[in-house]
């Protein structure tokens, strides 16, 4: 796998390194039939901080490419109401049970009509 250059801004070498990982997820999932000789482009190398592009050969000759213009949750592909409570509850569901999680995805979206936020804290405090 390619390694950003180390001249990168910290920002873009956060994004490398979030991009590295998620190919790091990947490898044992396809370990079974990839030679896994991945390359990511670095950011600052033509590739911007929304993009990936991926070039994976795998153990029979066949080569998978794989370019996202803009990841989704970026300014020019944003994620939807939908997206964003999928993604919430992804994240909550280790730690919080699934009615407070339901619950305080109605008090985030109701933030304006409650008295005071400190009930989201209240209701989000994993105990």
């Amino acid at each position: 796998m390619a390694t950003p250059p180390a001249n990168l801004s910290q920002g873009n070498k956060e994004v490398a390194r979030k991009k590295r990982s998620v190919l790091r997820g990947l490898i044992p999932v396809l370990r079974p039939a990839a030679s896994i000789r991945a390359t990511l482009a670095a950011v600052g190398k033509g590739i911007k901080e929304d993009q990936v592009h991926i070039t994976m050969k795998l153990k029979d000759g066949r080569v998978l490419e794989k370019y996202v213009e803009h990841c989704l949750g970026s300014v020019d592909t944003p994620m939807s109401d939908a997206d964003l409570e999928a993604k919430f509850r992804a994240q909550c569901k280790r730690i919080l049970p699934v009615a407070r999680v339901e619950k305080l995805i109605g008090l985030c979206w109701g933030v304006g009509r409650l008295k005071s936020v400190a009930e989201i804290a209240r209701v989000g405090r994993a105990k």
